[in-house]
């Protein structure tokens, strides 16, 4: 046939893989098109790992585990990236990682108030948040699910302290405002014993 680009592999000439040089301005242009119905196609690249360079440089890399390393030659997780990350828009996570309203459960043992300042004193950190991390060489570790689940459930206990306390103030002013009233009626009938 009569390929359209300066390098074209097709199923006589459908389905295919072209290079164009000319259409990428500065650079080149790689497509996986179907010139047949005139539309692009998904294309399938296979390897034991797959880098990705730019000026001679490793930028990310598939492995043979399927991570994606990102700034790094050795991907722990599915994503891993070296250095800043930045996201416009939402992040939603899936999981056992967040929702702590177990709290609420009414077989859930939440510690006194004088319990968990003793603790939080003691330990330096709130129960379920946990203590503070490092990595080896020294730099800060936050597990971002599972310390925001932690804050949750403190924030969730703290609201029901609030609650407790809010009850406990109510049954004090209303002690208070019934010592007031004695003490107001016992004035005035002092006043009126002194009157006469």
């Amino acid at each position: 046939g009569s390929p359209a680009k300066r390098l074209a592999v097709s199923n006589s000439g459908a389905e295919g893989f072209e290079v164009d040089p000319i259409a990428y301005a500065g650079g080149v242009r790689m497509i996986a098109y179907n010139r047949a119905s005139a539309s692009y196609i998904p294309a399938r690249w296979e390897a034991s790992q797959h880098e990705i360079n730019i000026s001679g440089v490793e930028r990310a890399r598939f492995d043979s585990s399927g991570n994606l390393g990102i700034g790094t030659a050795s991907p722990t997780a599915r994503l891993h990236v070296e250095g800043n990350a930045r996201i416009n828009g939402s992040l939603v996570v899936t999981g056992p990682c967040c929702g702590p309203d177990y709290v609420f459960a009414p077989g859930f043992k939440i510690a006194s108030i004088e319990e968990n300042a003793a603790y939080m004193w003691k330990n330096r950190h709130l129960p379920a948040v946990g203590p503070a991390r490092t990595t080896e060489d020294g730099r800060g570790a936050v597990n971002v699910f599972s310390q925001a689940n932690g804050m949750l459930e403190e924030l969730e206990k703290a609201h029901i302290y609030i609650e407790r306390l809010n009850g406990e103030i109510k049954v004090l002013k209303a002690e208070a405002e019934a010592r007031d009233a004695v003490f107001a009626r016992e004035l005035a009938e002092l006043k009126a014993l002194l009157k006469k």
